[in-house]
């Protein structure tokens, strides 16, 4: 858990913290939560059922690295966010939850640019937002980690530019998510279920997903009503709202995926949960968001931020669906042959057992080391 640190002496968290745990920006290596937001995601993931709260976490059996990249002010820098990476990328972890991200979205008519507009965008913000940030390509593209961001909690038509890496570097694809919030007390196929905040899929819909990150509110009582995510906070339990929270509910899948099938790569892990996720084919939805654009003249090109009330496709506001934990842990359902080559491969470690429990269907084979 890349964040703001972790309350070390939570009730929830005893006897769950990995060794490697430690602050990456420096205090002597101190990884105390600087406020709570790090504390709240991790109790999402892997709070323990017992302690005396009736909370726990998605993967309650799961163990927590936290590492912390902010300083006291609760500023976090990339240089601390690389150490993080760079921590993290070693056999044992295989996960990693980002709950941050910029204030700024992706551009919203990419497609509509031509060529040499779009190579230019690509290749400033690659090395805007990435360049510093080796590490963190390596953890999705070398050394197979899950990489969970959330989307951000600005209102966009498009998610973070900063969690968009697959966006940037084709390679991270297969081991990426990004998560927008739905809002899980209304109808899914409500305009309501978007949470207030939330931004996005967008051009991520390929790879992104859906889970509760609860609602802000406009008001009392009703659709605009305030509904928080529950889970611990530094001495105690809290509620908050925001793609921050729903990230780590994916994360908690994740951890139960790889508790099922050891065996997993990083991208069977992903398409688990990505492929097994609810969807609602041909929905529509419109919302209030802001759109940032692209606008170039004669001369020279500039972004501008537009808002306004869109009406999006169900795979641009919530991409491959609702998070389905229940199904995510039954494994693939399809082996094919565009995704897997000729054959769905899956490495076994010893003295293991599991089980694919959908009829699976596609064209590939299969292979059992």
């Amino acid at each position: 858990v890349i964040d703001t640190g972790l309350d070390y002496n939570h009730i929830k968290f005893d006897g769950k913290i990995s060794p490697i745990s430690q602050s990456a920006a420096g205090y002597g290596g101190n990884f105390y939560d600087t406020g709570s937001h790090g504390t709240h995601v991790a109790g999402i993931i892997a709070a323990a059922k017992d302690g005396g709260y009736p909370m726990h976490g998605v993967a309650y059996n799961a163990n927590i690295a936290a590492i912390r990249v902010t300083n006291n002010n609760g500023t976090m820098y990339d240089a601390s966010i690389n150490s993080a990476f760079n921590i993290m990328n070693r056999s044992d972890i295989k996960i990693s939850n980002n709950s941050y991200g910029v204030p700024y979205s992706l551009i919203d008519n990419y497609d509509t640019l031509s060529p040499e507009i779009q190579k230019m965008y690509k290749d400033v913000y690659r090395n805007a937002y990435f360049g510093s940030l080796p590490a963190m390509v390596d953890a999705a593209v070398r050394y197979d980690k899950v990489l969970v961001f959330s989307a951000g909690n600005e209102s966009f038509t498009q998610p973070s530019i900063s969690n968009m890496l697959p966006f940037f570097y084709e390679g991270a694809k297969d081991n990426f998510i990004v998560v927008v919030s739905y809002n899980h007390e209304q109808s899914r196929t409500s305009n309501s279920a978007i949470s207030d905040f939330t931004n996005l899929c967008g051009s991520a819909s390929d790879y992104c997903i859906a889970a509760p990150g609860g609602n802000l509110g406009a008001g009392a009582g009703g659709e605009g009503s305030q509904v928080l995510i529950d889970s611990t906070v530094p001495g105690g339990y809290g509620g908050k709202a925001g793609t921050s929270m729903a990230a780590p509910y994916v994360a908690g899948a994740l951890a139960l995926v790889q508790e099922a099938f050891p065996g997993m790569t990083g991208k069977q892990m992903v398409h688990s949960v990505l492929s097994n996720a609810d969807k609602i084919p041909g929905q529509t939805y419109t919302v209030d968001r802001f759109a940032n654009e692209m606008v170039c003249t004669s001369d020279y090109c500039y972004e501008s931020l537009v808002g306004g009330t869109y009406t999006r496709t169900f795979e641009e506001v919530f991409g491959q669906g609702f998070l389905n934990v229940g199904n995510a842990v039954k494994g693939p359902s399809s082996f094919d042959t565009t995704k897997w080559g000729s054959h769905y491969t899956y490495n076994a470690p010893l003295d293991t057992t599991s089980h694919f429990r959908y009829d699976i269907s596609g064209d590939a084979g299969y292979l059992q080391n």
